[in-house]
């Protein structure tokens, strides 16, 4: 049984359940012992849903003398069931962490969870660490202990350098690191090579991190820490996976809404496992044979004042009540084209032609995009908001703003026939245009300004070093005690030249002398040859007596 009436000492978790115990899930009884179970689980908690409690009575509806077979387990019943249970226990085990537990109320004996459930319970621990904004939650002890089984002892860590570390990040710190790791070559070839490339100094090293602002200011051993602590996070993710139903949506699952709550903190390869299961889910095996096309040419080469004979209206007309399928379609072909007065078996030829059609109808002037919906421009009428142009505005003001893409600013599709196709938008949207586009467009602002500092520190340095006049360095001065000050300051002095130009600028030209006549005639031409250099008095006093004497 899942639960006993006076105190639940058998709870196990779903996996064992449905390994040992899947026969008597559907015996006769089953259906009235989940009614006790679910009245049991309402008593402890009134919060949760009750609407999903009873959707578990729902799945036991079947034939209570049938027995599960390996089709069944396999099945969105059976996933969905699975779903449920993780969900009731999740809750459960977070009110008895957050309450205190009185004598006769229902609580779980943590210790006959699975390996997988625990996992996953520490999982939720370290998402809630890394999202914390005050950095005051810790992180489980589990997680610290699994840092020398699955990184290596040499690059284990420990609670205190983990929780110093996890004072130093920020949400836009970790971003960049994550930017930084997935952008690192050695983080596909080896992870212990990549942490020893790391620089591992108790200050922080803004020349290895000068691409990132935020990481420029935080200590490096701090940043090879936290890089351990995201790995190890990844790693853990990626072998709890096959529990996650990536196809719900979102308030669908308390539980899996809060290990989605840290896809900030995923490396891009379990980003696209994610991303290819969900594809995967959501993939439409179509009931409907592939569609046949009726193309008219002749009306289609005919002049029509809105375009109504193109290829492309013609195909929208006979394929928009089947759109919703078609774009999930495992078919390689969308459509059978055939044009009237025209019969060929073979159908590749006349299924290229009608793509090359509709491209050309696409890019030519007959349908222009932005005049659509010609509603939109006056602002009126029931179809105005599906103008080209106010859409993009709303995307590009509400979508970009928007953490989660422009999903997080639509309504929620729950209940909506075609819920999929929308997990299939707003995943796209936030995956191009969240993750890959605004990451490069940030990556090139910092790029920009990284230059510019270089490009100023560049500057210092030689203004530093070199003589502003004529250009040797300070070594050559030094060879004598403050050569260097002494020549920038009494022989080559900036200020003195900056003062004989004002001082030509503000002179008669008539009164000019030869060499202040020289000095003009080069300055108003822009050019300045009559600076002295790679010369000075004292290499010129050295070349003319052939010694090493200072100048007198």
């Amino acid at each position: 049984m899942l639960y006993n009436k006076t105190r639940p000492k058998n709870i196990q978790s779903f996996d064992t359940i449905l390994r040992e115990n899947y026969e008597e899930l559907i015996r006769i009884h089953c259906k009235q012992q989940l009614k006790c179970q679910i009245n049991l689980l309402s008593k402890v908690d009134s919060s949760i849903d009750q609407e999903k409690l009873k959707d578990l009575i729902q799945y036991f509806e079947c034939d209570t003398n049938e027995k599960i077979n390996s089709t069944l387990i396999n099945s969105q019943w059976m996933k969905t069931f699975q779903t449920s249970i993780m969900d009731l226990v999740f809750l459960v085990f977070e009110r008895q962490k957050y309450r205190s537990i009185v004598a006769n109320q229902f609580e779980f004996d943590v210790a006959r969870f699975s390996e997988n459930f625990h996992n996953l319970l520490t999982l939720v621990d370290v998402i809630n660490a890394l999202t914390d904004k005050t950095r005051q939650s810790t992180f489980p002890d589990k997680f610290i202990l699994q840092s020398s089984v699955l990184l290596g002892i040499n690059n284990q860590f420990n609670q205190d350098n983990t929780e110093q570390s996890n004072t130093s990040f920020n949400t836009i710190a970790d971003w960049q690191l994550i930017h930084f790791m997935n952008n690192h070559p050695l983080i596909d070839i080896s992870f212990v090579q990549f942490i020893n490339d790391l620089p591992a100094e108790s200050v922080s090293n803004r020349i290895y991190y000068k691409a990132y602002s935020s990481l420029s200011d935080i200590p490096a051993i701090s940043i090879r820490i936290r890089t351990k602590v995201l790995y190890l996070f990844n790693l853990l993710l990626e072998n709890l996976v096959p529990m996650i139903d990536s196809s719900l949506l979102p308030r669908q699952s308390a539980l899996i809404d809060k290990i989605l709550a840290g896809r900030i903190y995923m490396l891009y390869p379990m980003k696209f496992r994610l991303f290819n299961e969900i594809l995967a889910n959501t993939e439409i095996m179509s009931s409907v044979d592939v569609p046949t096309i009726n193309f008219d040419s002749l009306q289609a080469n005919s002049t029509s004042p809105h375009g109504q004979y193109t290829m492309i209206h013609q195909a929208n007309k006979q394929l928009h009540s089947l759109a919703h399928e078609l774009s999930r379609s495992k078919y390689d072909r969308l459509w059978l084209a055939q044009y009237f007065g025209m019969y060929s078996i073979d159908q590749d030829i006349p299924y290229r032609d009608s793509i090359s059609c509709i491209c050309d109808d696409i890019c030519s002037t007959r349908l222009p995009l932005f005049i659509l919906c010609p509603n939109g421009r006056t602002n009126s009428g029931r179809n105005r908001d599906r103008w080209i142009p106010n859409c993009f505005k709303f995307h590009l003001y509400s979508g970009i703003r928007a953490g989660g893409g422009i999903g997080d600013e639509l309504e929620s599709p729950n209940g909506d026939p075609l819920e999929l196709y929308r997990i299939v938008f707003d995943i796209t949207f936030f995956f191009f245009i969240i993750v890959i586009l605004l990451a490069i467009i940030q990556g090139l602002i910092i790029d920009a300004f990284g230059d510019l500092r270089e490009q100023l520190d560049s500057v210092k340095e030689t203004l530093e070093t070199k003589c502003f006049i004529c250009g040797i360095g300070q070594d050559y001065f030094d060879k004598e005690p403050h050569g260097f000050e002494t020549h920038t300051q009494a022989e080559h002095n900036f200020a003195n030249y900056m003062f004989f130009l004002t001082h030509l600028l503000n002179k008669p030209d008539t009164e000019h002398t030869g060499q202040e006549s020289y000095v003009w005639e080069m300055y108003q031409s822009r050019k300045w040859d009559f600076f002295p250099i790679g010369d000075c008095f004292r290499r010129q006093y050295e070349s003319g007596s052939g010694g090493t004497s200072t100048e007198s």
